[in-house]
């Protein structure tokens, strides 16, 4: 993780780091300690989800955009009266 989000930051320009929040997604690998502390020095008071100073419910359909979006399309999708056969 540290890699991915330091190449990331690393790209930006500098005006549009203090714009760069960090939303969490919950997953364990993510509340270890170390790697918390990675993102509180990282990210400081931009830290939206566990552990930040914005609280985010975990399972928000505004943190997983295929719970938004994908999930509603496809049953929609899936349940429409096939043609007929014949």
């Amino acid at each position: 993780m540290k890699d991915v989000i330091s190449d990331f930051l690393e790209d930006l320009p500098l005006s549009d780091l203090r714009n760069v929040w960090f939303q969490h997604d919950g997953a364990p690998p993510h509340k270890v300690s170390s790697v918390q502390q990675y993102i509180r020095d990282t990210f400081q008071q931009q830290v939206i989800g566990y552990g930040g100073c914005v609280e985010w419910p975990p399972r928000s359909p505004d943190l997983n955009p295929l719970e938004f979006f994908l999930w509603g399309y496809t049953k929609q999708r899936v349940y429409t009266t096939p043609p007929p056969t014949s």
